[in-house]
Order: C-alpha cells, then structure tokens, then sequence
C-alpha cells in the first residue's frame, strides 16, 4: 500500500486499445513529493513513462 495515493477503477468490462479504464491519484504536501510518489507507482506497476512525470 501507498500513502496518499488512491486508484479510481472505472467498471468498465471491455478493455481496448486507448480506452481509458481507471487512473491514480497522488497527493503530496509538495508537487516533488507526489511526483516521487507517482514515480513510485509508476514502478510497481511496470509502466515506462519516460518524460510524462514532470
């Protein structure tokens, strides 16, 4: 588990390419602490997001 970050599922049942099903929330009491947070689930879930976190 990791604070202050939360995980929106939105329901949906068919998976596509592009389609949206769910997006994570992290909070911090500072941009670079949410970040690091972000970067951090980013991480354990295997995905490459290179530039995307500022």
């Amino acid at each position: 588990a990791q604070h202050d970050v939360v995980l929106h599922l939105y329901g949906k049942s068919d998976p596509r390419p592009g389609r949206k099903m769910a997006h994570v929330t992290c909070l911090g009491s500072t941009l670079t602490q949410a970040l690091g947070r972000a970067r951090t689930v980013a991480d354990i879930l295997g995905l490459d997001v290179g530039d995307g976190l500022a």
